[in-house]
């Protein structure tokens, strides 16, 4: 069975935001493992309330790109992942080790199909800098792959 990796914001300005982020990556998981024959792992079902317990963030981003190399494919969520500087750090790491990147269920059955992925127009306005954080977050990878 192929695994993939849930992406998407996490933090928030207040607990009630934090819960909903949780809520809408919970969905796409389980939409996911219902609709596609893929494994899921979802760092927020995982991470929820680590900060609460004293686990850094810099913590919780290495275990998560430690799963996100584990994992086959990540998912994007698409409600949020491109407002999050941590999803924007997992897709940089993911796209850095050639993982397929998915924003919706159709992709992933087409490449269930086909063995491509594809690009929708979020993604290309990323890598085309009109999202400029493109510096910052490779900086920040480097930074938790040394510490790994």
């Amino acid at each position: 069975m192929k695994t993939i990796y849930i992406s998407g914001a996490i933090s928030a300005e207040n607990r009630k935001e934090v819960e909903k982020n949780i809520e809408v990556a919970r969905k796409w998981a389980y939409l996911i493992w219902q609709e596609t024959d893929w494994g899921v792992f979802c760092p927020h079902m995982n991470d929820m309330g680590a900060h609460d317990y004293g686990v850094s963030y810099e913590q919780l981003m290495k275990f998560d790109l430690t799963m996100i190399r584990k994992c086959d494919a990540v998912f994007m969520v698409p409600e949020n992942w491109y407002k999050s500087k941590g999803a924007r750090i997992e897709y940089r790491y993911a796209r850095s080790r050639g993982k397929p990147i998915f924003h919706s269920i159709e992709e992933i059955k087409q490449h269930n199909k086909n063995g491509m992925s594809f690009r929708d127009k979020r993604e290309a306005k990323f890598m085309e800098g009109e999202v400029d954080h493109h510096d910052q977050d490779f900086a920040t990878i480097n930074h938790l792959e040394e510490a790994m």
